[in-house]
């Protein structure tokens, strides 16, 4: 079959570059539209403490918007908002991260970083402050930016638009072990705080606190006896080619609105038992592992080592709730925007930077999502970052207390 062309001529010309103009720019490829580069600075000596040149350019036509806790050009007292780096040894083992993380509600434009048409942002970052890169050597250096076009506020007050992600290059650097560990041993001084850290506090601070660390107590306990009810283990019986009768026992869900809106559709995972599994010991599959992060918290939450201190670092965002830091396990740090939001948000802040910590009881919870919408998306988009989200494990507590999905 011929196509001819040519009776159309410069008019079908026309109208094709008419088309393709018109397109939104979101219609392109996210890389069409951002680059990232990562890149080794200039001083020999930098390099060999971990430090990376991050350079982020808007290739589109249009203002982009990137989420600051997931952009390493933001930076909290020389940190940046939590771990999204992948930092890999030669062995292809991701670097413990060993920084801060900093909550930023979404709930104003300062959420984002914005970058104009044509702009690039540059800036240096020092990964062994955030990643435990002491052992030295040959590392792989990469991370995924989230951006976002059409920013606009939803019915919860949250800002939100269409999003897209692009992968930057990946970096190889070299770490001297010594630079690294001097740069750990930074990372790692104590807050200066008083020996009741709590006393940071103005009266008024001290007692929506005191309100919020209760609730969070009677919460948890909630959203457990809810989560103990979605358990159930489904009897089996097998019959051999002898006749014999062997029984197996398989723990599944209970199909449940709520826990699927948060965390996304059942694996209903077709392993047997020869014995009944109790609740507990299946907390490690994906389906239960959310009931494994609310006992960790209902720990933490009760743990006579949980403080909190009024007061975040001078240059954190005015959205930022609180931070929790990896070396100093179960402080929040509570910002003074905190004390803006309402008691159902603020004992959410409390239940997602208690999931952060890493301890016996549960890994740490990541930031791979901030809202309700974004946190919803990710349960259908990616189910295992949706289960491992601090946001996610929030907003369920707090929809089974308040009903507020």
């Amino acid at each position: 079959m011929h196509i001819r062309f040519k009776r159309w001529g410069s008019s079908f010309l026309f109208m094709v570059a008419l088309v393709m103009w018109a397109q939104p720019s979101h219609a392109l490829d996210a890389s069409e539209r951002l680059s990232v580069v990562l890149s080794k600075p200039d001083s020999a000596r930098d390099a060999d403490a971990g430090a990376v040149v991050v350079t982020i350019t808007n290739k589109s036509s249009e203002p982009l918007f990137l989420p600051k806790f997931r952009t390493p050009l933001n930076k909290v007292d020389g940190h940046i908002h939590g771990h999204f780096m992948d930092v890999k040894n030669d062995e292809g083992k991701q670097a413990e991260f060993i920084g801060i993380f900093v909550d930023i509600l979404p709930v104003g434009m300062s959420f984002y970083t914005r970058i104009e048409p044509g702009q690039s942002l540059s800036g240096t970052i020092k990964l062994s402050r955030d990643y435990d890169l002491s052992e030295g050597g040959n590392f792989k250096v990469s991370y995924e930016q989230p951006f976002e076009d059409n920013v606009q506020f939803d019915e919860y007050g949250e800002v939100h638009g269409h999003s897209d992600t692009v992968t930057s290059n990946v970096l190889d650097i070299w770490v001297s072990a010594s630079l690294a560990a001097a740069a750990k041993k930074l990372a790692f001084a104590p807050t200066a705080l008083p020996d009741i850290p709590e006393l940071s506090c103005k009266p008024e601070q001290m007692a929506a606190l005191f309100t919020a660390r209760m609730s969070i107590a009677s919460w948890v306990s909630k959203a457990e006896g809810y989560a103990k009810n979605l358990y159930d283990v489904e009897k089996i019986q097998i019959e051999d080619n002898d006749g014999r009768i062997d029984t197996r026992y398989r723990p599944r869900m209970k199909p449940d609105f709520k826990y699927q809106y948060w965390f996304g559709a059942l694996d209903n995972d077709q392993q047997t038992y020869d014995l009944r599994p109790s609740y507990s010991s299946v907390w490690d599959k994906d389906d239960f592992y959310p009931f494994k992060q609310l006992n960790a918290i209902s720990k933490r939450a009760a743990n006579p080592d949980f403080h909190y201190s009024c007061g975040c670092p001078v240059e954190s965002d005015p959205l930022s709730g609180a931070m929790a830091r990896t070396n100093d396990p179960y402080l929040v740090l509570i910002c003074d925007f905190y004390f803006e939001i309402d008691k159902g948000q603020q004992v959410q802040t409390l239940v997602h930077e208690l999931s952060h910590f890493h301890d016996e009881d549960a890994d740490s919870a990541y930031d791979y999502a901030y809202g309700r919408q974004a946190a919803h998306a990710l349960a259908t988009s990616d189910r295992k970052k949706a289960l491992r989200n601090a946001d996610t494990i929030g907003f369920f507590v707090q929809d089974v207390v308040e009903n507020t999905q």
